[in-house]
Order: C-alpha cells, then sequence, then structure tokens
C-alpha cells in the first residue's frame, strides 16, 4: 500500500503501478475523478486500524 496526500503524484503513481491507495487527507479535499483510492483518512492515527 502506498500511503501519500499528493494525487498525482502518491496516489496516481499507485494506481499507474496497481498497488493499493491510502489518500492522507487532513483538508478534506475533493477527489480527482477516476482515481481509485482504496482508503482515505484525515489523521495519521487513522492508519493503525487497518495496517
Amino acid at each position: 500500500m502506498i500511503i501519500g496526500d499528493s494525487l498525482t503524484s502518491d496516489i496516481q503513481g499507485g494506481n499507474n503501478a496497481g498497488i493499493a491507495t491510502c489518500w492522507f487527507n487532513p483538508a478534506g479535499k475533493q477527489n480527482t475523478p477516476g482515481l481509485r483510492i482504496d482508503r482515505e483518512i484525515r489523521h495519521l492515527r487513522e492508519l493503525k486500524d487497518f495496517l
């Protein structure tokens, strides 16, 4: 799983590589249409819930 805050670098890169993705989105921004996001978190402490 790739965990990142950039839709264009982290999440798109994970999509391109076929890797599961987790978007760290503390500001609650809108997702770019067409990107697959497997998990979305607002706080880093949420990682321990599924890792």
